[in-house]
């Protein structure tokens, strides 16, 4: 190994420091006799780099096992200082590292070189000087990054600090470890703990803006504290700013706390920990591929150089890969971009810009029992960077409830209908691009002579803008070929055919959702085979059918009473898993009643007003923060096929900008509920062709306790079966509840001929009647004009002229018997279970 101090030379001040413990340790050894020369390896939970004792000292305190400190003024048993400026110390680190496996590691190397304020004075001083401090500086750098790579690889933890203004981070080896998956930045103010200095005017907080990295989101969140800027601070110059080098307190103190809730947590986790998986795709895969890039290999050996003997991660679901079936989908990939010129190669000069970027992202889109790999190379256009760069790139998605009309078509008008999914592969490949797009060369794809080519796209690559908007319009031109009308109000849904035997479709992206006659089903495989390579699920009692399916994530099953519908239960058991619950006991109700809001009066610090303030709790820090939103948008996800989860959503997403610990009681709720009832599927019985669309409606007069606005529920179905249900807050305050009702009975309205226009573009008819449990909100609807609830805005209004024309009818339901209550408020097990019941819903064992 190379001696930096050697090439580089160190400073006098250093190097008298060093010479004095050193001649020390000598003295120490006349006199001693032999010592042991390395430290006894000892686990420990936190241990310090380029710091004297500071967090250490305060481990036992907060439950923790304390381990080493290393710093120049820190001599080892031998009364040798600890120089990393010498390459034979810095072994002894990484030794020492990896035989007392410190669970935290807290590095904070020496930052002067990289200073804000160093960088104002370069131009006054040396540079040659300059240059040797900041190669020094870079090397300090580079081998704490390796350290905190050996704890990352180990499963453990590390925390790096600077000042957040410092040039450090831009360097490589910061920007390598922060592209590292669950590796996260936040800043800190220090005067948020105890940091203080003096000047002219006296003592007084120095504000001291400082960023942390670490894997560690327990530690993140105890590092996060900003200042609000409600007292003065102490400039940070001259022998101050020396002085400030050393921590405070209670920063110590929330490191401390941080690591120990970090650990506490983690012994409460499974086994398989995605820190594994940070250091295999994070630190590793990138940067073998970044230099492969710069070679040039070819498909086989750059499989092998990223994938052999190590881990693959999957990018969509976040569970492990096995690393030669990676291998293999990256190598059938590529197969396909040549079999299908993706794209030719091209002089760099022809480029009107910088090439966009690619890159891999791979998935098992099977289970582990039956695994479908896939790997796509997709390009990461985030925006235009071109003059001329397309803005129309609008592509049409369909509604949930227009694929779930397509299965309740297949379930009406008897057995015999079939459902049947399409999958066309490689979807975008098939759709020509509409304007010049350079990207770069996949590495698996370089040869010699490419150091000066980029890659012009001859058909749309998944990752550019006007991708789907391309596919789109050639799945529409293929489709109007084949005789299908286009739908109107959802241009995603086409009748093919004529008369009862005609097709119904829905397509999401490259899924093709189809119901109709076996005979014609038949037909319309044999033209998709015709243009694109396909693959083809049919759920029908013959023989090329098979009794189950998925789509769009969803399982579709076939039975002797009709179609079942269940959505996915590995959200359930994500849910269960990210808030620890595993083991623990269920609940029999989703959500408890809203207790009432707890009211403090506080002086306002600007005018001395004396203002009422909402008790939530604390608020969540960063890093739990996105934790609860990533749950809640889970939790949306699945209430969209769990109508009794649908009001617990509404209540988790209503503070999503800025939740407290008592919205995450929420979602705990909501956890247990899920270990009672995990799964929940919705049966659509064989019945006659629907001839209307019923919708019910309820609302929750002022029930958000917090702002007063009050929650619109409503369901709607295609004869026996539910199409859509949902749960929303009123944007207006009403002033009573009929008001509310009359809102709600609105928003019911629209989603019903909404459905009707749906049901239009598929050639098919249906009557729309609404039921409501308000005689009030019947009342405003059946008159003409506002009466005396002059003050409803008259964009409501439309409702009564759609009753008058005969368009909708209104209908009178009894309280006790109208579903949609189960989406505005919180019930009992007895009246979930019956609403559910009433929806068509059960709940598989």
């Amino acid at each position: 190994m190379i001696d930096v101090a050697a090439l580089s030379g160190t400073t006098k001040k250093r190097q008298k420091i060093s010479e004095t413990f050193e001649r020390q340790g000598r003295q120490r050894q006349g006199r001693q006799g032999q010592i042991s020369e390395t430290f006894e390896p000892k686990p420990n939970d936190i241990s310090e780099i380029y710091s004297p004792p500071r967090v250490t000292k305060l481990a036992a305190k907060h439950g923790l096992t304390p381990g080493w400190s290393l710093d120049l003024t820190v001599p080892d048993e031998r009364g040798i200082t600890w120089d990393f400026t010498k390459a034979a110390r810095r072994e002894d680190a990484r030794r020492l590292v990896q035989s007392t496996k410190p669970k935290v590691l807290i590095g904070s190397p020496m930052c002067k070189a990289f200073s804000a304020l160093q960088a104002l004075n370069r131009g006054k001083r040396d540079p040659e000087v300059v240059r040797r401090e900041l190669v020094i500086a870079e090397m300090h750098l580079r081998f704490c990054c390796e350290l905190y790579e050996m704890q990352v690889k180990r499963g453990d933890y590390f925390v790096h600090e600077h000042p957040a203004s410092a040039t450090s981070w831009q360097c490589d080896c910061m920007r390598r470890l922060m592209a590292v998956p669950g590796v996260r930045a936040t800043v800190a103010d220090q005067c948020q703990y105890g940091l203080m200095s003096s000047d002219a005017d006296g003592p007084g907080p120095a504000r001291k803006a400082t960023r942390f990295l670490t894997n560690s989101a327990r530690i993140s969140d105890e590092l996060s504290k900003r200042c609000p800027g409600n007292h003065r601070h102490v400039h940070l110059t001259g022998s101050r700013a020396a002085a400030a080098q050393r921590y405070p307190r209670g920063l110590c103190e929330a490191l401390c706390r941080g690591a120990a809730a970090q650990l506490a947590s983690r012994a409460r986790r499974s086994e398989s920990s995605r820190d594994e998986r940070e250091v295999e795709e994070g630190v590793r895969q990138r940067a073998v591929e970044e230099s492969l890039r710069a070679r040039g290999r070819g498909v086989e050996e750059i499989c092998a150089l990223t994938h052999q003997d190590t881990a693959a991660w999957d990018d969509v679901k976040n569970v492990w890969l096995d690393p030669g079936k990676v291998k293999e989908a990256r190598r059938e990939e590529m197969g396909y971009v040549r079999k299908m010129r993706v794209y030719d190669k091209v002089p760099r000069a022809s480029c009107p810009g910088r090439p966009i970027p690619v890159r891999w992202v791979d998935t098992n889109k099977g289970t582990e029992a039956e695994p479908n790999y896939r790997s796509r190379i997709v390009a990461k256009e985030l925006k235009a960077t071109n003059p001329g760069d397309p803005a129309d790139l609008y592509a049409a998605t369909p509604p949930l409830e227009a694929v779930k009309m397509i299965i309740s078509h297949a379930a009406s008008g008897g057995t015999d209908r079939a459902l049947m999914v399409i999958d066309i592969r490689r979807a975008y490949f098939n759709a020509p691009t509409r304007r010049p797009v350079y990207v770069d060369i996949p590495p698996e794809d370089w040869e010699p002579g490419d150091e000066g080519k980029c890659a012009k796209l001859n058909v749309s690559l998944y990752g550019t803008r006007d991708a789907a908007r391309n596919w789109e319009e050639e799945l529409t031109k293929f489709l109007q070929a084949q005789g299908a009308s286009i739908g109107k109000s959802c241009p995603c849904v086409y009748d093919v055919g004529v008369d009862e035997k005609s097709v119904k479709i829905a397509v999401h992206g490259d899924d093709i959702v189809c119901a109709g006659e076996p005979a014609e089903l038949d037909k319309l495989k044999a033209k998709f085979s015709q243009k694109f390579e396909i693959r083809t699920q049919e759920l029908s009692t013959r023989k090329s059918g098979t009794l189950e399916v998925k789509i769009l994530g969803r399982i579709v099953r076939r039975g002797s009473r009709g179609i079942t519908i269940e959505a996915d239960p590995r959200h359930a058991q994500a849910i269960v898993e990210h808030l620890e619950l595993v083991g623990a006991n269920g609940v029999v109700t989703p959500c408890e009643v809203q207790k009432e809001i707890i009211w403090t009066e506080r002086a306002q610090v600007q005018n001395k007003e004396d203002i009422l303030e909402q008790v939530e709790g604390e608020p969540l820090g960063a890093e739990r923060a996105r934790t609860y939103r990533g749950l809640a948008a889970r939790l949306n996800y699945l209430a969209q096929d769990r109508p009794d989860l649908k009001f617990a959503a509404l209540r988790a997403s209503r503070n999503m900008s800025s939740p407290f610990e008592r919205d995450f009681e929420i979602l705990k709720r909501v956890g247990r509920y899920l270990i009672t009832r995990p799964r929940a599927a919705c049966l659509y019985k064989w019945q006659s062709p629907g001839k209307n669309i019923w919708v019910c409606t309820d609302s929750d007069w002022a029930g958000d306790k917090k702002t007063r606005r009050s929650t619109t529920g409503g369901c709607l179905w295609h004869g026996s079966h539910v199409l859509k249900v949902w749960a929303k807050t009123q944007h207006a305050i009403s002033l009573s509840s009929a008001e509310a009702e009359l809102y709600a009975a609105v928003h019911g309205t629209a989603e019903a001929l909404g459905m009707q226009s749906i049901l239009k573009d598929l050639c098919l008819s249906a009557t729309v009647s609404v039921g409501m449990d308000a005689s009030a909100a019947l009342g405003l609807i059946n008159r003409q004009g506002l009466g005396k609830a002059r003050h409803i805005e008259t964009q409501w209004l439309w409702v009564q002229q759609a009753t008058r024309e005969g368009r909708v009818s209104m209908h009178k339901i009894p309280g006790k018997e109208n579903p949609a209550d189960l989406f505005t408020k919180p019930l009992n097990r007895e009246m979930i279970d019956g609403f559910m019941t009433t929806l068509g819903y059960y709940y598989p064992e």
